[in-house]
């Protein structure tokens, strides 16, 4: 099974609302992800593959939900998780699956 682990880096405000940063390493690969637009801070979170699916949930101080990040496995197989949306199969190589 290949090694997987996401860790809450921090969060920042903006204005009213916060915006997480997420660190994923995955098959020997690591990634910064950022999750815009939270309504609360995020103060922890759990994460599990689902299918073919990465599913991390954040929550908040108070142990309530607050938002899940779903993510298709193809996109951290092939290492494009800046296309616009990673919740469909990739499409072709990596440069060119945004």
């Amino acid at each position: 099974m290949t090694e997987l682990r996401v860790q809450l880096l921090g969060s920042e405000k903006r204005e009213d609302l916060y915006t997480a940063r997420l660190s994923v390493e995955y098959a020997g690969h690591s990634y910064q992800l950022e999750v815009p637009r939270l309504v609360r801070e995020p103060a922890r979170l759990s994460f599990r593959l689902q299918g073919d699916y990465l599913l991390i949930e954040l929550f908040d101080r108070e142990d309530k939900p607050l938002a899940t990040c779903c993510i298709h496995k193809g996109h951290l197989d092939k290492g494009c998780l800046d296309c616009p949306s990673l919740i469909p199969p990739p499409r072709g190589e990596a440069q060119a699956c945004r």
